[in-house]
């Protein structure tokens, strides 16, 4: 678990700094989720699921996670380890099996994988915000 809430105040400060100059149509598409209080039960939900992953995974996660291109996918990635626990599974997060690294790995008592889960999610192709005429900030501004 962090010490430090990887979404609290902190985040949402340099959040509005970064981005909340420019215009709504040149900020991510996340935005307001990143900033407004009305969010903030989203934010603190993301950090609790992020501090179940492995260190490095859950520092990696949040890391890419505001990226236009990753926030939905990798936000219902989440929610579906989070469902899997509330249903009595163990899981580990992208646990290796031979050539296989699914999302999650629900595992017996044993350790052995009783089910592997990878969580696809639909998406318009990079660039698809681009071509509609707005400019992703990740790619702009950083």
């Amino acid at each position: 678990m962090t010490t430090e809430q990887r979404f609290g105040p902190r985040f949402v400060a340099e959040q509005r700094d970064r981005y909340g100059k420019h215009p709504p149509e040149q900020r991510m598409l996340s935005y307001d989720l990143a900033v407004l209080d009305e969010y903030e039960p989203w934010r603190i939900w993301l950090d609790e699921q992020l501090d179940l992953l492995p260190e490095p995974a859950g520092k990696a996660f949040a890391t890419n996670l505001w990226r236009d291109q990753n926030f939905w996918p990798d936000v219902i990635e989440l929610a579906a380890g989070e469902a899997l626990r509330r249903w009595g599974f163990s899981v580990e997060f992208e646990r290796r099996w031979g050539n296989l690294t699914p999302d999650w790995t629900v595992v017996g008592g044993d350790g052995a994988p009783v089910a592997l889960v990878e969580v696809l999610t639909h998406s318009p192709e990079q660039g698809a915000f681009l071509e509609d005429g707005y400019a992703s900030p990740v790619d702009s501004y950083g």
